[in-house]
């Protein structure tokens, strides 16, 4: 007989599953990403992160000299144990592929070396007279040789390369550099041409022309020394082949105190920017001109006087570094296209930063010119800016405190500019970073003319500004609204108010954001009109500075801790005012206890009257019953001295029987007083102060402490009551009853048992 054997699938089914379950992981350890905390810190610490408002220039950036490090005044932006993380600008945080991706499949129409190739090909023509490179002793003799795609090249793929090596370069990171004959690539009107950038380092531009449309694609590190220009109506496309930030980089750079018009990437002096999106790789620039860094032209010596727009600027992956030191000089006193956005003018205007969308990626910008870090260059508006993800970092400095620098906003307007043109800047998501030395994201000073509309739905955002606001307008309003329905927002200022500006800055707050604001003068940290949104806020202001040297923490409680803790603030060294939001719909009364670094300060109290209740508002004249009628928002306030009682309740042996609760004695005595609360099921025997140790304890009903310390435990100690024995109707309970129902117990088990044995004994003997 045949036997068929039947074989289980169990075991292979499982381990394909198990295949299955490890391919993402192995997928991600082959590409080696590593996700990127916010700041260092990991998410669930947001909400009581501290953030110092400190720049830190990366000292080994081949651009920065050493002593380029700027320390901002600091501000605060919450505190938790988490150590304060610096922003790192010039040095990307982010961990990439330590093994490559596999490169992208393209497959080359052409390769072209820029230290060879003589003559035209494929879709090409070379023009120019200078010899191939030869002697690595020496750079390359008169370059004059340009490279033009013609039509024929549309839709093809070109790998560019270039073979020449110094022995003893200028540079030892850039070995290739002046080993190319080459000086120009240009991309015509009509042609769109995809370039493999394969480590060249050209002393030259890349130009596209007309409709001229490039992608290029970075494998290993290139150098451009001028600019990739890009004019209205052109389109150029950045990624990486190999799917690395570290590995694929573009670094366009430029000499000190160089005097510059163009672009690094966008359009030549006064012009218009085209559509520049950047989408991977490492995109690293430093800039000297009154052009963006990336974005519009700016004005030069020549008779342009004006800035041009930034044209259609997206980022959406990869790294993007931007420093900005303006035209003529390292000082920022020149002329300063912004760092993303657009070109830098005269007195007569320069171009505003265009339609700016961020959606992915890490962007870090330094800008020491009049100019914004991101929006406009100098004497020009915001234009359109949208963050909706990424991590970005912005920084405006005046590096050596000189006149007319660092003037611009992080995020926003450029200084000194009455230009026509509403502005709007939107965040939807992303980590948002801005610190500025006047507006960190909004209007600057002189910027009167142009509206600017600042909206945040989402994300997290960090806004320092040291003379100007954190988030809003230092200039007279003109219809500017900040409308905040989303997301986690820290305003800052050290010299202005934390969020708004002029008393006619309109307010859009609901409950759905979560807003902390700061400042450390005389401005309140909310000056607004009322609060058109649903959402309630606090608004106080301390008539002294807790300390002038240290912060100090603040925790807010509902209804005295009723409710536990609902936010950490950190007021910063030397600041008195302070805001948040409630994060609700319908008023609310806090408490709020004041920290030092080691001990508590005491609660704050309403100055006028010394009471605990902060209450929330929505309107200017909200506190007006206790601000004496001054109609601008603001509540004062103190902090009055106090002691905190931890009240916990335990059995005789000292064991927890409830949740500890907190309270506060009153304001105007040192003494604790209080009944012993009642609990269910339990006798209150008494207390013990300090600590407890069985079975000692004070008897009583009630406490007195006087005087109590700064801090004191408080036991309430409890006894169980035994359990109730409920006994029904007709069951007897005294002695003489109990003694009376066992007889008769007795009595009857014994009678019928008797009777029945009888009865029987009698039939039997009738029988």
């Amino acid at each position: 007989m045949r036997r068929t054997r039947v074989y289980s699938l169990l075991p292979l089914l499982i381990i394909m599953a198990l295949l299955l379950v490890q391919a993402p992981f192995t997928a991600a350890a082959t590409l080696g990403r590593v996700e990127r905390p916010v700041f260092g810190l990991p998410s669930e610490r947001l909400e009581n992160d501290a953030i110092d408002h400190e720049i830190v220039l990366d000292p080994a950036d081949e651009h920065l000299d050493r002593d380029d490090t700027t320390h901002m005044p600091h501000g605060s932006l919450e505190t938790s144990e988490v150590a304060r993380p610096e922003i790192m600008i010039g040095q990307s945080e982010v961990t990439s592929a330590t093994v490559l991706a596999s490169p992208k499949d393209l497959t080359n129409t052409d390769t072209i070396d820029l230290s060879t190739t003589t003559t035209s090909g494929k879709g090409y023509t070379v023009s120019g007279k200078a010899a191939p490179y030869t002697n690595p002793n020496w750079p390359a003799q008169n370059p004059d040789r340009g490279l033009a795609f013609t039509t024929a090249a549309n839709g093809g793929i070109y790998r560019i390369i270039q073979s020449g090596l110094r022995a003893t370069p200028p540079d030892k990171n850039a070995p290739k550099q002046d080993t190319a004959i080459f000086v120009a690539i240009s991309i015509p009107q009509d042609v769109k041409v995809t370039l493999v950038l394969s480590e060249i380092d050209l002393a030259g531009s890349i130009t596209l022309t007309g409709s001229g449309n490039a992608t290029i694609m970075l494998d290993g590190l290139s150098y451009i020394r001028r600019n990739v220009a890009v004019p209205a109506g052109t389109q150029v496309t950045f990624d990486s082949l190999c799917g690395s930030v570290d590995h694929d980089v573009l670094k366009i750079t430029s000499t000190a105190n160089a005097v510059n018009s163009q672009a690094s990437i966008g359009a030549n002096a006064g012009a218009n920017a085209g559509t520049i999106n950047i989408n991977g790789a490492t995109i690293d620039i430093t800039a000297r001109s009154s052009g963006a860094g990336i974005g519009g032209g700016g004005a030069n010596a020549f008779g342009i006087d004006t800035g041009g727009h930034g044209g259609t600027i997206a980022i959406n992956g990869g790294v993007v570094s931007v420093v900005q030191y303006g035209s003529g000089n390292d000082m920022g006193t020149g002329i300063g296209g912004a760092g993303i956005g657009g070109g830098g003018g005269n007195s007569v205007g320069g171009g505003n930063g265009g339609m700016i969308s961020i959606t992915g990626g890490t962007v870090k910008v330094i800008q020491y010119t009049r100019g914004a870090g991101i929006g406009g260059g100098t004497f020009a508006t915001a234009g359109n800016i949208t963050i909706d993800g990424g991590d970005i970092d912005v920084a405006v400095v005046n590096r050596f405190n000189q006149t007319h620098a660092g003037e611009g906003a992080a995020i926003g307007s450029a200084a000194g500019t009455n230009a026509p043109g509403r502005g709007q800047i939107t965040i939807n998501g992303g980590t948002v970073r801005a610190v500025a030395d006047y507006t960190a994201i909004g209007k600057v000073h002189g910027h009167n003319g142009p509206s600017l509309d600042i909206t945040i739905t989402g994300g997290l955002v960090y806004a320092y500004g040291n003379k100007g606001p954190g988030i809003g307008y230092w200039s007279p309003s003109n219809g500017d609204t900040i409308t905040m329905t989303g997301g986690t927002i820290y305003a800052d200022s050290l010299s202005n108010v934390g969020i708004g500006g002029d008393n006619d800055t309109n307010l859009r707050l609901d409950e759905g954001a979560n807003v902390r604001a700061y400042s450390g003068a005389t401005p309140a940290a909310i000056n607004t009109k009322d609060n058109q949104g649903n959402g309630y806020f606090i608004n106080a202001s301390l008539v002294t500075a807790p300390s002038t040297s240290k912060a100090t923490t603040l925790e807010v409680y509902e209804d005295a801790g009723a409710s536990g803790l609902l936010k950490t603030l950190t007021l910063p060294a030397a600041y008195r005012n302070f805001a948040y939001s409630c994060d609700r719909s319908t008023p609310r009364i806090d408490n709020i206890l004041a920290k030092g670094s080691s001990s508590v300060l005491g609660m704050v109290v309403r100055d006028r009257d010394s009471n605990l209740q902060i209450y929330a508002i929505k309107t200017r004249g909200g506190y007006n019953a206790h601000n004496n009628s001054a109609n601008n928002m603001v509540l004062p306030v103190r902090i009055a001295t106090f002691h905190v009682i931890t009240e916990k309740y335990v059995d005789e042996q000292g064991v927890a029987i409830a949740e500890d609760t907190i309270s506060q004695v009153s304001l105007s005595s040192a003494s604790y007083t209080k009944a012993i609360p009642p609990k269910d099921g339990y006798t209150v025997l008494g207390y013990a102060v300090g600590s407890y140790i069985p079975p000692n304890y004070i008897p009583g009903q009630s406490i007195l402490i006087d005087p109590v310390i700064e801090a004191t435990t408080v036991f309430f100690v409890y006894r169980k009551m035994p359990t109730e024995v409920i006994v029904p109707s007709g069951i007897p309970t005294s002695n003489i009853e109990i003694a009376s129902a066992i007889i008769a117990l007795i009595l009857t088990t014994s009678v019928i048992p008797l009777k029945i044995a009888n009865d029987a004994f009698n039939r039997r003997k009738e029988v």
